[in-house]
């Protein structure tokens, strides 16, 4: 304070002090009094912080697929007469799934056969055409040894031979072309049947009794279940962090509702970079035994890439 202020100035600016705190304790309510008395102070404890490492953590979006998960389509074009599962069932390797219509597959069949008889007798037939032309040729060259004949016989004798060859070959060409058409018609009639080419769960179901398929309708979706892989996208900057073998968990909610962490690690990834986007897709297979995953759910994933040097570390 200036050694110049007055002791009147002091005893004024004291006594306006007092005043207002008066006026302040006046105006305040009982209840606001009491809150403050009832008030409870919160108690502070003091942590020393420490270093330390903590684990680096890189989160992607993962894309859950069924382990050799795959389209199934018709070979063939047709009718649906037959569809033996449903949405969710599992079935075995080699198990019907579609029979398609197969009476005009059936009536090519039956066609195909006939023609390959048809050209297996003109064979037999050719054949003894060729042993009664062999018998005369070799009869006349006797004669020619003899001198008995003449050479324009012979001539004659010999393309005769020539001819009834070549009509024995063309017939066993026309016996091995029938026999490719009849087994392409048993093919083709086979193809009718769509079986299960993996075990495991069917599911987007597109097939119904009296559909007309081609080779471009897909009409299940088959996996195995218990086996799946979750894909994720790296961009190029990221594969010097990300490598096989780290670890990664998967953040999924459980039958309560609560969140569940799966363990898995990274099991491969491609080292080819869309040209357009500069990322790859890294694959992490995991075990499903629990269930909580479905093929097509998107969830997140932690993969741990390292430690950090030192970090500050507060409880």
């Amino acid at each position: 304070m200036n050694k110049h202020t007055s002791p009147f100035k002091i005893t004024v600016f004291a006594l306006l002090i007092v005043a207002l705190t008066a006026c302040s304790e006046e105006g305040s309510s009982p209840d606001s009094q009491m809150s403050e008395q009832n008030a409870v102070i919160p108690s502070v404890e003091a942590i020393q912080a420490r270093f330390g490492s903590l684990p680096l953590v890189e989160r992607f979006s993962g894309n859950v697929k069924a382990e050799n998960q795959v389209a199934l389509y018709s070979e063939i074009n047709g009718v649906i007469a037959e569809v033996f599962v449903q949405n969710g069932e599992y079935v075995e390797k080699g198990d019907r799934l579609v029979r398609l219509n197969t009476q005009v597959l059936e009536k090519q069949l039956q066609q195909a056969k006939a023609g390959l008889k048809i050209n297996q007798a003109q064979l037999k037939q050719a054949k003894a055409n060729l042993a009664r032309v062999q018998a005369d040729y070799n009869r006349i060259k006797q004669l020619e040894d003899k001198e008995l004949t003449s050479q324009v016989e012979v001539e004659q004798a010999e393309a005769q031979l020539l001819s009834a060859q070549a009509d024995v070959e063309l017939s066993e060409a026309r016996v091995e072309q029938a026999e490719s058409q009849a087994a392409q018609q048993e093919e083709q009639l086979s193809k009718a049947i769509i079986r299960a080419p993996i075990s495991g769960s069917i599911g987007r179901r597109n097939a119904e009794i009296g559909m007309q398929v081609s080779t471009n309708t897909q009409l299940f979706l088959l996996g195995d279940l218990s086996r799946l892989k979750i894909e994720i996208v790296l961009t190029e900057d990221m594969l010097n962090r990300i490598n096989v073998g780290q670890s990664a968990r998967i953040l999924v909610d459980d039958s309560d509702g609560n969140e569940a962490v799966l363990n898995a690690e990274v099991s491969r990834i491609s080292p080819f970079l869309n040209e357009v986007t500069r990322s790859t897709v890294a694959e992490i297979d995991v075990d499903n035994k629990n269930g909580l995953l479905r093929p097509g759910m998107f969830i997140p994933v932690d993969v741990l890439f390292g430690e950090s040097e030192q970090a500050t570390l507060i409880p």
